[in-house]
Parts: structure tokens; C-alpha cells; sequence
């Protein structure tokens, strides 16, 4: 899987499906290098590996938790050194350890450490790879790259609805309940595939649903369309030249009763965040100083969404993108044209690509 937020043809990693394999045939070892585009993905993947490794009991005696953006190396030496309590390892989290804010001697002692791990310890880092610095992309490869050949590095980042599903269903099982590949599909083209916002609204059907299987019926009922994350899937699909899935996403959303100009407006609004974003990030621009710029003040999801989404694609694509839309604009004012005809051309035109 590539990395999240690079270019789609850099570094390829191992995804959580492997990992998952590795915990249940074998005792996890060694050193851990889990990263997401998603902080609630992270938290939740590098909680489940923790606890594959340790039961309650031990946590407290053998597990030590340093956070990425402030520790010191001789710390995370000392806890790696201890011997575990009543147990065979002791686990070590280094938590939302960002590359770009770490100098270069501590990276440097990370990969020393790695190397010579004691076998009574494990290490596990997680790193969100949110606001990537493009400017600096080529030596974060090329650190990665050294970095895995002592650690094991995956990516949890979920590319396919198979794979959100395959985790999540572990949950709603757990609550006593059951939901179909289908039915599940239905819910994240509703509410989008943001894992905090899944995980809540499965929450809340679980609940309403009470030991039965949750029915396409129940996510009508209990959910509402999340028109902003939808449009950002749409322009994902659009730009990575899918038109049958972008088609599809339009669909659900005339099926839902949006209006059409809600639609395009947000549409509209997410290809210019992701222009920005795009044009900003080859600049070396934080989301943070995108924000000021452009004054994105109480709309920082927005310039997550397209920090996640932009990934590879260039801004020229975007900008051509944002032509048929605009035209699209003034046909849906003035075109007496059937309004989901004249949207469902304008898009076809856009996923054929430059």
C-alpha cells in the first residue's frame, strides 16, 4: 500500500491485514512502525496490537508510553532496557511520532535502537502521515526505507470498503449484532469512510438495532448524508478516472433528495480545497498556514479532507476539473436540460481526464 498522502507510485508497505494475520499466528516481536492517514485508525490499530501482546494484567507492570512529539532518547533507551515484570516482553509506544518535527539525531538513534532491540522488549511507533511536508518527501523515503530493514512497517490506512469491513464487523459482533458487506457500503457512501464517524454512527445503530442485524432500513432512519466527506469521495473517483463509482456516489445522493445545487456547491467547494491544498502542499505549506491564508477558521476538516484526498494528482487536473464545473453552473441556471443529465455529463467529462 502506498503511503497516504504521497505520490500513488512511491513506497509500498504491508496494510493491517498482514498484521492482523501476524498476531494471530504468531507472537508479535521486535520493532513496529504503524502509520495512517487517520488518527482514530492509528490509536485503534496500535490499541489492538498492545493488547495481542498483553493481557490487563500485565499493562501495568510491563507497558511504557512516551509521546512522539517529546521524549528523549535516553528515556526510551532506559524503558527498553528494563526487564519485564512476571511476563516474557515489556512494550514500549512511542505515540504520533511525526518524522517532521524529530531532528535528525534522534532519527538516527531510532534506527540504532531498532537494530539492536533486546529480545525481552518490543517497540511499536505510530505516526500519522497528515500534513506531509512534499518538500521533504524524498528523505522521508529514503529514512522509511532504512528504518524497515530492522522494523516492521505497516500501513493502516484502509484502501478498500473489504478491509473497513473486516474490521469493523469485529465490533458490531461484539455488541451482539450483525451487518451485511452490503448494508455496511450503504452506511460509509452515507456518512463516508472517516473512521470516527463510522465507528460512532455503528455505535448508535447497534444500539437501535439490540441483538438483531442492522438493515438498510435502520441506517435511513439513524443516519444523515455527509454531504461534505461524500463530495470529496466523488472528486476521489473522478480523478482517479472511475466514473462508475462517481456516478454511482451522485446516485445515492438524487436518491437521498439533495438538492442539486447543494450538490454541485459542494462539489464546487471541494475541488478548490483541493487546488489549494494541492498547489500549498508542493510549497511546503502546513494546513495550518493554508488556514490562515485562505481563512479556513472553524473549517479545519476541510483542509483534511483535501490533504487526504489530493495524494498524487496534479493541480493542473484539478484546474480542469473546476472549468466544466463552473460551466456546469451557469447550465444548471440557465439550461432548461433535465438538472441530473446535465450533472451526470459534466462528470463523465471530468473523469475522462486531460
Amino acid at each position: 500500500m502506498a503511503i497516504g498522502g504521497l505520490n500513488k507510485k512511491q513506497m509500498r508497505f504491508d496494510n493491517f491485514t498482514k498484521l492482523q494475520e501476524e498476531m494471530e499466528k504468531s507472537k508479535p516481536k521486535g520493532v513496529y512502525f504503524l502509520f495512517s492517514t487517520e488518527f482514530f485508525s492509528l490509536a485503534q490499530v496500535a490499541n489492538e496490537l498492545v493488547h495481542s501482546i498483553l493481557t490487563e494484567e500485565l499493562l501495568g507492570f510491563n507497558f511504557n508510553e512516551f509521546d512522539g512529539s517529546n521524549f528523549t532518547v535516553d528515556d526510551l533507551q532506559n524503558c527498553l532496557n528494563t526487564l519485564p515484570v512476571i511476563s516474557s516482553c515489556r512494550v514500549v509506544l512511542i505515540k504520533n511520532l511525526c518524522y517532521f518535527e524529530v531532528n535528525a539525531a534522534v532519527l538516527k538513534k531510532l534506527k540504532e535502537i531498532a537494530a539492536n532491540l533486546p529480545e525481552t522488549s518490543i517497540l511499536i511507533i505510530t505516526s500519522l502521515i497528515e500534513n506531509f511536508d512534499f518538500s521533504k518527501q524524498k528523505k522521508f523515503e529514503l529514512w522509511l526505507s532504512e528504518f524497515s530493514k530492522t522494523a516492521k512497517v505497516f500501513d493502516c490506512s484502509f484502501s478498500s470498503n473489504r478491509q473497513l469491513f473486516n474490521f469493523f464487523s469485529k465490533f458490531v459482533e461484539a455488541q451482539g449484532n450483525k451487518i451485511s458487506l452490503a448494508n455496511f457500503n450503504f452506511l460509509i457512501d452515507r456518512v463516508s469512510r472517516n473512521w470516527q464517524i463510522v465507528s460512532n454512527e455503528l455505535a448508535k445503530l447497534c444500539s437501535y438495532a439490540h441483538g438483531r442485524e442492522i438493515l438498510k432500513d435502520d441506517i435511513l432512519e439513524l443516519t444523515k448524508i455527509n454531504l461534505n466527506s461524500t463530495a470529496f469521495e466523488l472528486a476521489d473517483a473522478i480523478l482517479s478516472l472511475n466514473l462508475e463509482k462517481a456516478l454511482l456516489i451522485f446516485k445515492n445522493l438524487v436518491e437521498a433528495d439533495v438538492s442539486l445545487f447543494l450538490i454541485v456547491g459542494a462539489i464546487n467547494s471541494c475541488f478548490v480545497d483541493l487546488l489549494r491544498v494541492s498547489v500549498c502542499s508542493q510549497a511546503g505549506l502546513t494546513n495550518e498556514q493554508i488556514s490562515e491564508i485562505f481563512n479556513y477558521r472553524g473549517c479545519a476538516f476541510k483542509l483534511k479532507n483535501a490533504r487526504k484526498f489530493v495524494k498524487g494528482f496534479n493541480a493542473r487536473e484539478i484546474k480542469r476539473c473546476i472549468k466544466i464545473l463552473v460551466k456546469l453552473d451557469l447550465n444548471l441556471k440557465f439550461n432548461r436540460m433535465n438538472g441530473v443529465a446535465l450533472i451526470e455529463n459534466a462528470l463523465t467529462e471530468m473523469a475522462k481526464g486531460s
